[in-house]
């Protein structure tokens, strides 16, 4: 009775040997570096990739091809991968292949890097060479979606690589389906690094090209200041086209050029007094009236065809509701994303004014050389904040403890219930019911600006439940229109179901308005 059981023991072990055996042999030593500039790291992953690549395998072939041409690339084989990239591309005809921003990229990169090596080029001009051959023969909006990921800063891939690194760093081994992610990681970073520093004169080259860029122009408003305006648009157009605008307090912001990859006039116009323009600069007051000086100023240009559509996010969300106010014929559709409210999410939330709002209203009225680092400056603010509170003094006095008079703030603070002055900013009340168009409004369960987004929405279809609004809120945050979303937002797992691509949405649904597309399945 006892052997039997002694050898059950025996043949159990040996399994669990043999299946411990199996794991390891499909891992590899591994030691990660420590960090993506260490001298050491372009070694360590060429080791890996070159061990990696004999016993890869995938039953996907695009797959297949794709990961194989990274291999190469790790491995410093660049010929090896344009080769398999140019079969990748061959394969990929044949099938709904998507946009193809992401090949293009490493198209562009792998054959930069191998006519480098093969005809002793400077970089930079093998570079060039590379990207015209594979951007040129695209359309606009193809080209632009490369230009976006050539745009994109290297320091998030450096975080990402580090952040690799550091979860590998207790492992001395690597299992193939984690070796094959970081070599990713690794090459997203190391592209992305080479090709920045080139990145403005590829682009600039490829812009004249595709678009008409006009200069800033100066228009006058009532009151005597004066807006910046800018337009980018399709250079190949032939015909009169819808613009889109965005009315804005931000001067580092400017889709114009992602508008006209779209297939539309992109116009951007600032504040009386920011940028480029003339005047004091007054959040909220004038900017409906503003914004609609500037429509009936696009539809009279040759290039418009009549029909403008308005968006942004925050401030320009804004701004695009206060043009509603009193709806010019000539705006045919909205769509804003996380859109600020005055009166009823800035600068106050529920009645209780918000401190963040000084600081705000001091950073974009204020022309001091030092602006951007005073604003940026929480510790600064934090120790404003503390000796308010420990003063005692009236909330009104924030200015003289700050040293910096604010006349705007307490503007703001002579109204601080919902009355005449926010009132008259945006629709209200019956307002409401005369905005006939199609709105889309996006938010974000996590975005500060969700109390604005519901009430424009909800406001809109109290007075008219007809009304042809649609909203889509999701695991957002405000800066999800910007930067993108997030798989996983302040310890959530976002479902894959959410991770849209919000501004592509967005014009989507805009060809869906203007130009009769299909709408998109998601809303």
């Amino acid at each position: 009775g006892i052997a039997p059981r002694r050898f059950g023991l025996h043949r159990a072990a040996l399994l669990l040997l043999l299946l411990a055996g199996a794991a390891r042999a499909d891992e590899l030593d591994f030691r990660p570096p420590a960090s993506p500039t260490d001298p050491a790291t372009a070694e360590i992953m060429r080791d890996l990739a070159v061990r990696v690549l004999p016993v890869y395998q995938d039953k996907d072939p695009l797959r297949f091809l794709s990961t194989v041409s990274a291999l190469q690339m790790a491995a410093r084989n660049y010929t090896a991968a344009t080769v398999t990239r140019r079969t990748l591309r061959e394969r990929r005809r044949g099938g709904n292949a998507g946009r193809p921003a992401r090949e293009v990229f490493f198209d562009v990169y792998a054959q930069a890097r191998a006519v480098e090596g093969e005809q002793r080029l400077a970089f930079a001009t093998s570079l060039s060479r590379a990207y015209a051959a594979n951007v040129a023969p695209l359309d606009d909006h193809d080209a632009y979606a490369v230009t976006a990921l050539l745009d994109a800063p290297p320091a998030s891939y450096a975080d990402a690589l580090q952040g690799a690194f550091d979860r590998q760093r207790s492992r001395d081994a690597i299992g193939q389906e984690e070796a094959v992610a970081l070599i990713w990681t690794y090459l997203d970073y190391d592209a992305h690094r080479s090709m920045a520093p080139l990145a403005a004169s590829l682009e600039a080259a490829e812009e004249q090209r595709r678009y008409v860029s006009e200069k800033p122009l100066q228009l006058r408003v009532t009151g005597g200041g004066a807006l910046s305006v800018r337009v980018v648009r399709p250079r190949q157009a032939g015909k009169p086209l819808p613009a889109l605008l965005e009315f804005n307090i931000d001067p580092s912001r400017d889709f114009t050029r992602e508008n006209a990859a779209h297939g539309y006039a992109g116009v951007v116009a600032y504040v009386r007094g920011r940028f480029k323009g003339q005047g004091a600069v007054v959040p909220y007051q004038f900017d409906g009236a503003d914004a609609r000086r500037v429509i009936d100023w696009i539809v009279r240009q040759p290039w418009s065809d009549g029909r403008v559509g308005m968006f942004g996010d925050r401030y320009s969300g804004f701004a695009a509701w206060a043009a509603l106010e009193r709806r010019p014929a000539a705006l045919q559709a909205v769509a804003t994303a996380m859109p600020t409210a005055p009166g009823i999410d800035a600068p106050m939330a529920g009645n209780v004014f918000q401190n963040s709002a000084f600081r705000w209203s001091l950073y974009v009225t204020q022309r001091e050389p030092d602006a951007d680092r005073r604003f940026y400056d929480d510790a600064l603010w934090r120790a404003l904040d503390q000796k308010w509170y420990r003063s005692g003094r009236r909330y009104r006095d924030l200015g003289l403890l700050y040293g910096t008079p604010n006349p705007l703030f307490i503007r703001w603070l002579n109204h601080p219930s919902y009355d005449d002055f926010w009132q008259r900013m945006i629709p209200y009340r019956a307002q409401f019911a005369r905005i006939d168009i199609p709105v889309l409004t996006i938010s974000g369960y996590f975005a500060g600006s969700q109390p604005a987004a519901l009430y424009y929405f909800n406001e809109h279809l109290r007075h008219d439940p007809k009304a042809r609004h649609t909203l889509l809120i999701g695991p957002y945050d405000d800066a999800a229109i910007q930067r993108g979303a997030l798989p996983t937002l302040q310890g959530y797992a976002v479902d894959a179901a959410a991770l849209l691509d919000l501004r592509e949405l967005r014009y989507q649904w805009f060809d869906h308005v203007l130009k009769g597309g299909a709408a998109p399945a998601v809303l």
